[in-house]
């Protein structure tokens, strides 16, 4: 009789422990339902494209890919490169895509968010990634992390193979330095038969002080910041180049390269020069070419081009901050996303011997090409720019032309320049 009682209150005990729980478990499983509900509700995306891709590109890389991983989820784009009266008349973005050199004027607009707290938070793994790339980020003063890569555009030297067959010169190699360069572009710089060949286009001023990690503007007292050594260094080699019997930087351009085809060496961003290889190609008019490491500066060994990157940022503006970082860290991590960009000529910023396989796989002109030396770069650090870098840009560059017209000494070019550029900066300041 007592054993009998004494399993009845087990019983009972029994029914009333699940009766007990179950209103629990219930709300849990009622929880997650909506959780999941949540994850599955439709959400739309305004993105602002400051750069742009074709239709095709931008389906491929973006459109398909989201929409598989987020599929709930759908993108507005407006390509808009005049993005500061758009950002400032109302229009409100949840992803920009856009260039590192916009990032501090974003961020002086309040509209670039800092992601940092969510790398921390759903632990972004960055290692696979080149380390100056991803120190870029890191370098704006107010921000833990500024934004994450989408691909880079190091520069590389393209080389027309023809030019140097013609006058029995050797190709140039990989790991060359500016000065081996000079000597030869002295070899090619020459007349035959009524045509001017020129032997070397370095980029551009702003391109060599990329790699000795030089601003215009000092991005602490926003003064400019270019009558120094180092610029007076630069200004030294781009007339060393100039004063070559028959060399003309002003002539030595895009289309003494891929159009005269008068031009033995130009050294340029990747992806820039790629695509009017492969059209020269699609048209059935291809340029013997191929490429080869950017030169370095002798007392900068390793360090052949400046950090250059395609970023996405996330709002400051946005309601979905959460999706929106997720969807950038899936475009910069997936190999799946970055093969895309590899595809299409777009260096990746994902270390991988998977992706790379896939570089110039839509390109038939890169066959047979030393593409290694795209992925052999080695770069220079890139410090956060001020708001006003820019403004430097035309006093500095007008001061190079004197001095390579002979018309200005490089002492007095230079000191004009950075008289000019602080006017621009306080003109600019007060109108703000």
């Amino acid at each position: 009789m007592v054993r009998s009682f004494g399993l009845l209150l087990i019983a009972v005990w029994i029914v009333l422990t699940t009766a007990g729980c179950t209103p629990t478990e219930g709300s849990n499983s009622k929880e997650r339902g909506m959780e999941q509900e949540s994850s599955l509700k439709p959400v739309n995306l305004k993105v602002l494209g400051i750069i742009t891709f074709s239709d095709e590109q931008w389906d491929n890389i973006f459109v398909k890919p989201i929409q598989k991983k987020f599929p709930n989820v759908t993108l507005e784009r407006l390509n808009e490169k005049n993005y500061r009266e758009r950002l400032t008349s109302g229009y409100v973005p949840d992803l920009l895509i856009t260039s590192y050199a916009s990032i501090p004027d974003l961020i002086e607009l309040k509209v670039a968010g800092d992601i940092g707290p969510m790398m921390q938070k759903y632990k972004f793994d960055g290692t696979n990634f080149d380390k100056p790339v991803m120190d870029m980020f890191k370098s704006f003063p107010s921000f833990q992390f500024a934004g994450l890569p989408m691909y880079k555009n190091p520069k590389v030297m393209f080389y027309n193979k023809d030019i140097f067959d013609r006058f029995g010169v050797p190709y140039p190699t990989d790991n060359m330095t500016w000065e081996q360069a000079v000597e030869l572009a002295r070899k090619l710089t020459v007349t035959d038969e009524g045509i001017p060949y020129m032997g070397l286009q370095p980029g551009g001023l702003s391109h060599l002080a990329g790699q000795l990690s030089l601003l215009q503007v000092d991005p602490k007292t926003n003064k400019a910041a270019v009558n120094s050594d180092d610029y007076q260094r630069l200004f030294q080699f781009l007339k060393q180049i100039q004063t070559i019997p028959g060399m003309d930087l002003g002539k030595a351009n895009s289309d003494a390269f891929f159009k005269n085809r008068t031009l033995a060496m130009y050294d340029y961003w990747t992806t820039d020069g790629l695509i009017p290889l492969e059209e020269a190609h699609k048209t059935g008019n291809p340029l013997n070419w191929d490429l080869v490491t950017s030169p370095m500066f002798a007392d900068k060994p390793g360090i052949h081009s400046m950090t250059d990157v395609h970023v996405m940022l996330m709002s400051e503006m946005s309601e979905h901050k959460d999706l929106v970082y997720q969807i950038m860290s899936y475009i910069a991590s997936s190999e799946e996303v970055q093969s895309e960009f590899a595809k299409i000529g777009r260096a990746p910023v994902l270390r991988s011997d998977k992706v790379f396989q896939h570089f110039g796989e839509n390109f038939a002109s890169v066959k047979g090409k030393n593409l290694e030396a795209i992925f052999k770069t080695g770069f220079a650090p890139r410090p956060a720019p001020s708001a006003y870098e820019g403004l430097a840009s035309k006093p500095v560059n007008d001061a190079l032309s004197r001095v390579l017209s002979g018309s200005e000494d490089i002492n007095t070019a230079l000191r004009k320049a950075e008289e000019e550029a602080n006017k621009n900066i306080e003109t600019a300041a007060t109108a703000k």
